[in-house]
């Protein structure tokens, strides 16, 4: 795992940096041999005849742009021109700068086509005011152009022109207080190295990348690393195609659940080291895309990924070391291991084999691709036995409102595995299959719910009565739609669909019942 992105022109900076404090006492005070700058030594005299003196203004030129820097203020102006090369800004031309709080921009200042550390290392720097001022369209490189602004919030690069771009790597690294940055306009058609381009931003919340180009784009390592408040990222249409190196891309995305990367092109891709570590709130990975033939690394590769309960493996997936994917626990509900539960089509396969996390991809071989989830223990059917026969009581009760007994039909077959409602039931109950049993009891009350809005209003009975013929048919539509749920688990999930077909079986029970709804022949026709 790299956990500092340190490179030789990151460590030549640091050098350059401190060649320059301690040589700062001589050359701050010593202004006539630094390019154009000029310190005032003029004082004036304020409306209540106080003496202010101006001394610690300094003035210069960058470019053709001028610039003064008020030191009291603790911030530099610039205005606008052509600006010279990124080393001769005025904040890098005269470190130390760690007191630089603020630099305003008042005119359009067209930037060199070289912006690499442009803005970088402004450890004190809390604002940059008028960047729609600046001009990119002539910026080539903006690797670590804002890398290393500890103090900076807000980043206004919504108006960057950046057409020509090809370097982005460590563009906002460890600017950790970063609260809003958009880059959702930025054309990054032209980009090869988007390299650790927002390591480190703490506390980013929200980042909206869904419109990258990314069709030249090499290098992807550490892009996403360490953005530990992030909570939406779409990178579903990013071509990764040229893509080798995705190594700690996504790691410690502590707030993340879910990130689809299931479209990914990584046929090129040499290293995925780390690529998805530490993410303690994603569940569910679906790489059955990743050509994994060329990768070399995999190592740590879903280190302690506590919650990743799902993962969709392809048959190019190979993993070479190893990938840290955490052992499920025995606990609760669960087996300890990992049951396929559907095969590379999407199909389901019962009673699927299971595998300890270690087995499962360190040995993973092409023809066990499919859907693997923590595997749950078996439950007996004698322990949801009352639910199973309220069920069948239930579909029983609303035999009234048909000419058939429901729970005997033979419709849907695919569903019942050719038997009856109740066969069904039955064959899962005898078969001591929970998991069945949970699925037709789910389908048969979803059935039998669909099956009340078979009736039909006797308009006579409904006009007699003085009820409103179009309101009854309204509300039948409405009612005859089955309870869902996604978020229950299955127990409470079926029992809130029983509790639901029950209310409505009463209501048109009772309606047949009156003469306002005809017997319907559904369940005999369908038979």
């Amino acid at each position: 795992m790299k956990s500092y992105r340190f490179k030789l022109g990151r460590i030549l900076i640091v050098a350059a940096v401190s060649t320059a404090i301690m040589s700062a006492a001589t050359t701050l005070n010593n202004v006539s041999t630094v390019h154009a700058d000029t310190v005032s030594d003029s004082s004036v005299v304020n409306t209540n005849n106080q003496v202010q003196t101006n001394s610690n203004i300094k003035t210069g030129t960058w470019g053709t742009a001028t610039w003064s820097w008020d030191q009291n203020a603790s911030e530099i102006t610039v205005s606008g021109g052509q600006a010279g090369e990124a080393s001769d800004a005025p904040w890098n031309r005269n470190r130390p700068n760690f007191g630089l709080q603020k630099i305003n921009f008042t005119g359009k200042l067209i930037l060199p086509a070289n912006c690499q550390n442009l803005f970088s290392a402004l450890t004190g720097l809390t604002s940059m005011n008028g960047m729609s001022n600046l001009d990119t369209s002539n910026v080539t490189n903006m690797s670590d152009m804002f890398f290393n602004m500890p103090s900076i919030t807000n980043l206004d690069v919504s108006h960057f022109d950046t057409s020509k771009v090809n370097r982005m790597d460590d563009m906002f690294t460890d600017d950790r207080l970063l609260r809003y940055v958009d880059v959702s306009h930025f054309d990054t058609s032209n980009v090869t190295n988007m390299g650790g381009m927002f390591f480190d931003t703490f506390v980013l919340k929200n980042l909206d990348v869904s419109h990258f180009n990314t069709s030249k784009v090499t290098d992807m390592s550490d892009m996403f690393y360490a953005m530990f408040r992030l909570t939406d990222l779409d990178v579903s249409h990013f071509d990764t195609s040229k893509v080798t190196d995705m190594s700690d891309m996504f790691g410690r995305l502590n707030d993340l659940n879910e990130l689809d990367v299931s479209h990914f092109n990584t046929s090129k891709v040499t290293d995925m080291s780390h690529m998805f570590m530490w993410n303690f709130s994603l569940t569910n990975l679906d790489l059955s895309s990743f050509d994994m033939s060329n990768v070399s690394k995999t190592e740590g590769m879903f280190e302690d990924d506590s919650r990743l309960n799902t993962l969709v493996l392809g048959s190019k997936n190979k993993f070479r070391s190893n990938t840290g994917l955490p052992a499920v626990k025995e606990s609760g509900d669960y087996l300890g291991k990992w049951r396929n539960v559907k095969d590379i089509n999407g199909d389901n396969i019962n009673n699927g084999s299971t595998y300890t996390s270690d087995d499962l991809l360190t040995n993973y071989t092409p023809d066990r691709a499919g859907t693997y989830v923590w595997a749950k223990k078996s439950k007996d059917v004698s322990d949801i036995k009352d639910l199973y026969n309220d069920v069948k009581l239930a579909i029983s009760y609303s035999a009234g409102m048909f000419n058939s007994e429901p729970g005997n039909s033979l419709k849907y077959k695919d569903e019942f595995n050719g038997r009856s409602i109740y066969g069904a039931l039955d064959y899962a109950y005898n078969s001591n299959n929970y998991n069945e049993l949970i699925k037709v009891m789910h389908d048969s009350l979803a059935k039998a719910h669909e099956s009340i809005g078979s009736l039909q209003v006797n308009n006579a009975k409904a006009q007699e009565l003085g009820l409103n013929v179009d309101q009854l048919k309204e509300d039948l539509s409405k009612d005859s739609v089955p309870y869902e749920y996604s978020n229950d688990n299955d127990i409470d999930g079926i029992n809130k669909q029983l509790d639901s077909f029950v209310s409505v079986r009463a209501k048109y029970n009772k309606l047949v019942q009156q003469g306002v709804f005809d017997k319907s022949n559904y369940w005999t026709i369908n038979k």
